[in-house]
C-alpha cells in the first residue's frame, strides 16, 4: 500500500493526459457554445417575429378594425394566420380588460386583470419570457383618431418547439464530443508515445549502466533538454569512475604507506633475533630504528585520521574571533625548536594588526605543515619567512622559503595525497605525503583560498586568503 500510495505518475501519462484535455477541451467547450449560441439565436428570432407579428396586428386593429367603443369588426383570418403560423395563442382585449378574441375560444368574454395588460394601457409594451419557457407579448392598440389606447394584443407562445430542436443539436453535440475524445486521445497516445521515446531509451541505457554494462555512454538524441540531460549523466559517470579511481588509488598508497614501516620493523627485529649475542651498540641502533619506523607510522595514522575528520565533519568549523599577529607568533614559538636544529631562521613580519574569524586548531595544522615543510626541505643558513596583511575583507598569510624549491613537473600534483616531490628526502624526514592536502582542506574550510610560487633551487611561497568574517 505504501509503495502505491508514493508511485507517481509516469512522464507518457502526463503527456497523455495533457495533449488529451488540451485536444478535448476546447472542442466541447466550442461545441457547447456553438449549441447555446444557436438556441439564444432561434429564441431570439423567434421573438423579434412575434413582436413584429403583434405590432402588425395592433396597427390593423387601431386603424379602425376595433372601435373605440369596442364593437368594431375584427381581422379574424389574419389573426388565425398569424396564430397558425407561429403555433401561439393570440389575444385582443378592449379598453374596459374585455378578451373579445381569443385564438383558442377560452378567455372569449373575460375579464382580464394582468400586469401586462396594465402596462399596455398605460402605453407600454410588455414582453417577458418564463423559466418554463413561456414567451408572453402584449402590445398596446392606439387609436387612430384619439391616438389614445383602446385596446391590447396578447401572444402567448411555448418555445418548447425551439428547445426541441436544440435538444436535438446536443445530442449530435454529444455524439460529436464522443468521436472527437476518441480521435483526441488516439493523437494523444501517439505524440505521448513520440515525446517520452527519448526518456525510456535513457532509462533502458540507466538500467544497462546498473547492470554493469560500463564503457558506453548516455546518448539521448531528440531535444536540447535531453541532450543536456545525457551530457550530464555522462559527467556523473566520469566523476563517479574518478573518484571510484581515486579511492582505489587512495587506499592502495594507504596500504603501501602501511607496510613500509611495518616491513622494516619485520626486517630489524628478525635481524635481531637471528644474531646472537648482539653488542648494546648494535642493539641500541637496531632499537632506534625500529623506533623510528614506529614514529613513522604514527604520523602517517595521525594524518590520515586527521584528513578523514576534515572530510566528515566540515560544518564542524570551530571558528571564533582570533588576534592573527599573537596566533602566528605563538605558533613560531612552538616550531622554533625545528627550525634552530636544521639551522634555518624563522621570521615574522606583520603590516597590520589583524583580527579574524578562524578555527585556531585546524588552521594552526594547516600553517604547520606549511612550515614545516620550508623548514625540513632547506639547507642551513636558510630561512622561512611568515608574513601577515590584511585588507578589509581578507587576512593574508605569506609563507616563503629560500630552500630546494619544487621541480616545475611536480608543481601541479603537490596538493595530491600521498605526493612527494622529493622521495628520498620526504622519506628521510618522515613526510607522509598528505600534509599539503590537508593544510587546502583546512584553508578551504575557512572558505578560504591557497596558492603558490616555486622556482626550483630558489624557493617556494605560499599564500594563504582567509575571509575576515567566517560565513558557514
Amino acid at each position: 500500500m505504501a509503495n502505491r500510495r508514493g508511485r507517481r505518475i509516469s512522464f507518457r501519462a502526463a503527456i497523455f493526459i495533457a495533449f488529451f484535455l488540451c485536444g478535448l477541451i476546447p472542442v466541447l467547450a466550442a461545441g457547447r457554445v456553438l449549441v447555446n449560441s444557436y438556441e439564444e439565436k432561434l429564441i431570439e428570432s423567434r421573438n423579434i417575429e412575434l413582436m413584429s407579428e403583434a405590432q402588425v396586428l395592433a396597427n390593423t386593429l387601431g386603424s379602425g378594425m376595433l372601435l373605440e367603443d369596442g364593437k368594431g369588426g375584427l381581422p379574424n383570418d389574419e389573426i388565425d394566420r398569424a396564430a397558425g403560423i407561429y403555433n401561439c395563442r393570440i389575444l385582443v382585449i378592449d379598453r374596459s380588460f374585455r378578451v373579445i378574441r381569443d385564438t383558442l375560444g377560452l378567455d372569449e368574454g373575460k375579464i382580464v386583470v394582468s400586469e401586462s395588460a396594465i402596462s399596455c394601457f398605460n402605453g407600454t409594451a410588455f414582453h417577458e419570457i418564463s423559466e418554463e419557457g413561456l414567451l408572453r407579448i402584449a402590445i398596446p392598440v392606439n387609436g387612430r383618431e384619439t391616438g389614445s389606447v383602446i385596446g391590447c394584443v396578447f401572444i402567448r407562445a411555448d418555445l418548447g418547439s425551439l428547445q426541441a430542436i436544440t435538444a436535438s443539436m446536443r445530442t449530435r453535440y454529444w455524439l460529436v464530443g464522443v468521436i472527437s475524445g476518441v480521435a483526441v486521445a488516439l493523437a494523444a497516445f501517439v505524440l505521448s508515445t513520440v515525446f517520452s521515446s527519448p526518456l525510456r531509451r535513457l532509462i533502458r541505457q540507466i538500467g544497462a549502466k546498473d547492470k554493469k554494462e560500463t564503457g558506453t555512454a548516455f546518448s539521448m538524441k531528440g531535444y536540447s533538454e535531453t541532450d543536456r540531460i545525457a551530457s550530464m549523466l555522462n559527467e556523473i559517470d566520469r566523476n563517479a569512475r574518478t573518484e571510484e579511481d581515486d579511492r582505489r588509488q587512495f587506499v592502495s598508497n594507504v596500504s603501501h604507506e602501511l607496510k613500509t614501516p611495518i616491513a622494516a620493523i619485520r626486517v630489524l627485529t628478525d635481524s635481531l633475533l637471528e644474531q646472537e649475542d648482539v653488542p648494546n651498540e648494535v642493539y641500541r641502533d637496531f632499537i632506534q630504528d625500529i623506533s623510528y619506523e614506529v614514529e613513522r607510522e604514527s604520523a602517517i595514522i595521525e594524518d590520515l585520521l586527521s584528513m578523514v575528520r576534515l572530510e566528515n565533519s566540515s560544518s564542524m568549523l570551530n571558528a571564533e574571533r582570533t588576534d592573527m599577529n599573537e596566533f602566528l607568533e605563538t605558533l613560531l614559538k612552538r616550531l622554533n625548536p625545528l627550525a634552530v636544529k636544521a639551522g634555518v631562521e624563522l621570521i615574522f613580519e606583520s603590516f597590520r594588526q589583524v583580527s579574524a574569524e578562524i578555527d585556531q586548531v585546524k588552521l594552526s595544522q594547516a600553517l604547520s605543515n606549511i612550515i614545516e615543510n620550508g623548514i625540513k626541505y632547506n639547507s642551513p643558513g636558510g630561512f622561512v619567512r611568515v608574513t601577515l596583511n590584511a585588507d578589509h575583507r581578507f587576512a593574508y598569510i605569506t609563507i616563503a622559503d629560500n630552500g630546494i624549491g619544487i621541480p616545475e613537473e611536480a608543481q601541479k600534483h603537490i596538493f595530491e595525497r600521498f605526493f612527494r616531490a622529493e622521495q628520498s628526502r620526504s622519506r628521510e624526514f618522515g613526510g607522509t605525503g598528505l600534509g599539503l592536502s590537508i593544510s587546502q582542506g583546512i584553508v578551504f574550510l575557512h572558505n578560504g583560498d591557497i596558492k603558490f610560487e616555486s622556482e626550483e633551487g630558489e624557493g617556494t611561497t605560499f599564500t594563504i586568503r582567509i575571509p575576515l568574517i567566517y560565513i558557514p
